[in-house]
């Protein structure tokens, strides 16, 4: 006795943000979609086969099948089914199969799913880009799901805490090679849409902001205040500059919204036009900047 073993891969990543215009979102659209029309005509032969059996089954056997039976039990009422012609079962057969295969292939093809704003839209690609408004929407999830069988990359603006992610790609298949390439191909598209702040999104980019905050009013008290308050009082000064610092930190690195507003994880943007996440993070940037070398500046020739 043969005993066969049974694989499947569940593959999962995310990045903390994507960016990117509607072509971009059309050009990932249409990957994941070829990568789904392989795998639906992998299994739609293999469903096509599956029928020649079953109708081969009846052109060798008595049609003779005890209640309970797997094959065909669909059609027992008795436990003779010696009435029953081989022409009635291969008809009956034909038409079941043939309505479980439309069934298959509209699972098998892949949708898109939309929600903007309070209104969720799903359907063909083209259809639902189309109502895509890059103010207000919140998420597009390009996926085809079925038994055994996932593909799906969700782009979110807004989900758990838990699970932060701009974009995140899942792969499940008992197919190995066919998920792999999958896998690495989507992979390799979404990182292109991966812009260079999305390390503000983690967990280190988060700790980097918040040094920042509580690193520069110690340096503007140190270079701008210090000098010109009386030693006996400096003290003070440190004390206030140490209070402001900690406060902050955690006005910096305690609200989400602050980051949201910062660098969204998921964008839609126009054809020639920056992300939010690169002007504001730039205007927010350019002016501490600027005013830490006006301080130095002025300390040295002053």
């Amino acid at each position: 006795m043969t005993i066969s073993a049974e694989r499947s891969t569940d593959k999962e990543r995310i990045w903390p943000v994507w960016v990117g215009s509607i072509d971009d979102l059309t050009r990932l659209a249409v990957l994941v979609e070829q990568a789904t029309e392989v795998r639906r005509k992998a299994l739609l032969t293999d469903y096509d086969e599956e029928t020649k059996r079953q109708l081969a089954y009846v052109e060798t056997s008595t049609p003779k099948l005890p209640i309970g039976s797997s094959k065909f039990a669909w059609l027992a009422s008795e436990n003779d089914l010696t009435e029953i012609t081989k022409q009635n079962l291969r008809e009956s057969i034909e038409l079941n199969r043939r309505l479980e295969r439309a069934t298959l292939d509209r699972r098998l093809r892949m949708t898109t799913t939309m929600v903007d704003g309070d209104d969720t839209t799903s359907g063909e690609i083209k259809a639902v880009l189309a109502e895509l408004d890059k103010r207000t929407v919140k998420s597009v999830t390009f996926s085809m799901d079925i038994y055994e069988d996932r593909a799906e990359v969700i782009l979110d603006r807004k989900n758990r805490k838990s699970s932060e992610y701009g974009a995140k790609l899942i792969v499940k298949s008992p197919d190995l090679g066919w998920a792999r390439q999958t896998f690495t191909q989507l992979s390799e598209e979404i990182a292109k849409g991966v812009p260079g702040y999305a390390w503000i999104r983690q967990r280190r980019g988060r700790f980097a902001v918040a040094c920042g905050a509580g690193i520069l009013p110690v340096l503007v008290v140190a270079l701008m205040v210090l000098p010109s308050v009386p030693s006996k009082a400096q003290w003070i000064v440190w004390i206030s500059g140490f209070y402001v610092a900690i406060m902050a930190v955690v006005i910096v690195s305690a609200p989400d919204w602050l980051f949201d507003w910062l660098a969204p994880r998921f964008e839609v943007t126009g054809e020639d036009s920056q992300s939010t996440g690169n002007r504001r993070i730039g205007a927010v940037v350019a002016p501490v900047v600027a005013i830490v070398i006006g301080i130095i500046v002025n300390r040295i020739y002053s």
